[in-house]
């Protein structure tokens, strides 16, 4: 069977490890895959409710994931909203949780620790 084509998002971060476990915690990430480069730097690929992100080290230049990327993520529950912003806000910026958007009873804007933003919103 060929193979059909995808995207993915790539966050270029100083602790690829470090930030998979912290969107297992968040968001369940389940690990779809993980290499090292000869020099031991870790590639983790990752799916959060069929998305998958690619965990890459910031290169040599220092490059990271640019501030403004951002990722949207709906929440079954206004419970599983709050958990997950309660997390996000812990050591996240520009935090604030909104109840007035027409087309979701509960939204909440963060950016993450790693400066990845996150609309966070119910169905």
């Amino acid at each position: 069977m060929p193979k059909s084509s995808y995207f993915y998002l790539m966050f270029h971060l100083k602790n690829p490890v470090e930030a998979y476990e912290f969107y297992h915690t968040v968001f369940g990430a389940e690990k779809v895959s993980e290499e090292f480069l000869p020099n031991g730097d870790p590639y983790i690929m990752v799916n959060i409710n069929g998305c998958n992100i690619l965990l890459r080290p910031a290169d040599a230049f220092g490059e990271m994931t640019p501030k403004g990327v951002g990722c949207c993520a709906k929440f079954k529950t206004e419970q599983d909203l709050r958990s997950a912003y309660e997390i996000l806000m812990k050591e996240g910026t520009n935090y604030s949780i909104h109840t007035d958007w027409h087309w979701t009873p509960l939204a909440a804007l963060v950016t993450d620790k790693y400066g990845v933003g996150w609309l966070l919103s119910t169905y």
